[in-house]
C-alpha cells in the first residue's frame, strides 16, 4: 500500500451488531468516507465490480448500485472532497451482506495501490422498505 494510504478494514462495535429493532425489517447500514489524491480512480473500481441502478428513486448526485444482498449510494462529499458510501442491507443475512460489502470496498481501494484512505462510520438500524 503507498504510504499515503490508510484502508483498514470495517470492525463493527457489539452495539451495531446487536440492533435490530425491526428484526428482520432492519435495515442495517455503514458509511464509508473516502479521501486522497487516487479516490476517483478507487471508487470506480469498486463500481465496477456491482450492478448500476440507473433508475434509483436517491437525490441527485447520488448513485446506487447492487451486488448480493447489499446496495452502494455513492456521492460526493460534502466539502467536495471524496465520497460518501453508504452501504446497506437488511433481512436475515443484513449483517453478513454489509460485511461483505465492507470487504468489498476495501479490496478495491487496496487494490489502487496510490493515496486513498477511508474512514468508517456505523449509522443507526432502520426500518427497511424494500432494500
Amino acid at each position: 500500500m503507498h504510504s499515503g494510504s490508510d484502508v483498514r478494514p470495517f470492525t463493527p462495535s457489539r452495539h451495531w451488531l446487536d440492533d435490530w429493532p425491526y428484526d428482520e425489517q432492519t435495515v442495517v447500514q455503514v458509511r464509508a468516507s473516502v479521501t486522497g489524491a487516487a479516490v476517483d480512480r478507487a471508487v470506480n473500481s469498486f463500481h465496477a465490480s456491482l450492478t448500476a441502478v440507473p433508475d434509483a428513486d436517491v437525490a441527485d448526485g447520488t448513485s446506487v448500485h447492487y451486488w448480493g444482498g447489499y446496495t452502494a449510494e455513492t456521492s460526493k462529499s460534502a466539502d467536495g472532497d471524496g465520497w460518501q458510501i453508504m452501504l446497506k442491507s437488511a433481512g436475515e443475512d443484513g449483517i453478513s451482506s454489509v460485511m461483505g460489502a465492507t470487504e468489498d470496498l476495501v479490496e478495491a481501494l487496496r487494490a489502487e495501490l496510490r493515496d486513498v484512505r477511508v474512514t468508517w462510520d456505523e449509522m443507526a438500524a432502520g426500518r427497511s422498505e424494500g432494500i
